[in-house]
């Protein structure tokens, strides 16, 4: 699967980890059906670290791009206030990941584009401290 996402941190975050070579069919039923899961379970979420580094061929276009932020445009009224880090060491992904950011709009989630993890482990950790008061998260 080209694409796992699991919890974090009892639920109170998400990992999205790319493999290989991730196609837009692929990239969009896995965030779909992410997005799609019980909303009681969404509402807990504060952070979703997004992880494309170990991605080696990205077959995403830009109406992949539009359609996943369209998706998270929408949940985002069930958790207004989420944080979410996105890795992405190639130029490319990193270009695609900025025009998420750019599609997805003005709304109360906090987002950041990185090169790499660290920078993205301590950003999360910051606004989590920042916004919800939690000083113990583990990203792992």
């Amino acid at each position: 699967m080209p694409i796992e996402i699991r919890d974090l941190d009892g639920g109170l975050g998400n990992l999205i980890r790319g493999f290989g070579t991730l196609t837009g069919k692929e990239y969009k039923n896995s965030i779909k059906y992410h997005l799609s899961q019980d909303a009681e379970k969404f509402k807990k979420y504060r952070y979703s670290l997004c992880d494309f580094t170990k991605v080696t061929n990205l077959g995403v276009c830009s109406d992949d791009i539009e359609y996943v932020a369209e998706l998270c445009m929408e949940v985002s009224e069930t958790n207004p206030n989420a944080v979410v880090a996105i890795i992405a060491e190639k130029d490319v992904i990193f270009g695609m990941s900025r025009m998420w950011e750019m599609m997805f709009g003005d709304n109360n989630w906090e987002v950041m584009v990185f090169k790499a993890k660290e920078g993205a482990e301590k950003w999360i950790r910051a606004k989590v401290r920042e916004k919800f008061g939690i000083n113990d998260l583990t990203i792992g």
